[in-house]
């Protein structure tokens, strides 16, 4: 009998082990999914450069640098989105680590750049993955013709305010072609063109009570 209990003990040991990694499977799998969906426009840019790289030796080297550009913030937003998976704030340190990487190599392109983060503590982990979102689509929608690109990150009206200073661009509107997006998130873009910069300011929409 005893020997009978044990194997059953066993075997329900064994299933509920089996059960657990199922579910971690299950969610892994979404994750990948999520990923993979949030991060298509970039995923299929790198694979047209890739599969499409010039033999002209100048306009390989300036295909591949953006393609590093491409690929670091497909792992930098990876990183961030795995580890605020299960909470609900991030690290404004691990959030200037991806800006960081992403700024060294649009100076591989030549793009003069420069940030200044006053800011430290943890806040919302959407609003955290929407800014760098942000600077990356603002970077595309903008890239080649960058000249300087300042990044400031500071508090206002107790909020985390990311500003992005452009200069050497056409002057055309990021906003125009984002707002409806991020207006359902709650984000604010302002937005200032003029003939030699573009400056970007984006928050949170400030709540009345």
């Amino acid at each position: 009998m005893s020997e009978d209990m044990l194997s059953e003990n066993e075997l329900l040991k064994a299933k509920s082990t089996l059960e657990k990694d199922m579910v971690m499977v299950e969610e892994q799998k979404e994750i990948r999914e999520h990923i993979h969906m949030k991060l298509r426009p970039q995923f299929d840019q790198l694979k047209y450069i890739l599969l499409n790289l010039p033999e002209d030796e100048e306009m390989f080297e300036i295909k591949l640098k953006h393609a590093c550009f491409l690929d670091v913030y497909i792992k930098r937003y990876s990183n961030l989105f795995l580890i605020t998976k299960n909470k609900k704030t991030l690290n404004l340190a691990e959030l200037k680590l991806a800006f960081c990487e992403s700024l060294d190599y649009l100076k591989l392109s030549n793009v003069n750049t420069s940030i200044n983060w006053s800011l430290d503590g943890w806040f919302d982990a959407k609003y955290c993955l929407s800014l760098y979102e942000i600077f990356q689509y603002a970077m595309e929608f903008y890239m080649p013709g960058i000249d300087s690109l300042h990044v400031s990150l500071y508090r206002k009206d107790n909020i985390p305010t990311l500003k992005i200073k452009i200069t050497g661009v056409e002057p055309k509107s990021f906003l125009r072609e984002y707002k409806s997006v991020y207006d359902k998130r709650e984000i604010v873009i302002g937005e200032d063109i003029g003939d030699e910069e573009i400056n970007l300011l984006i928050s949170l929409e400030r709540r009345h009570s």
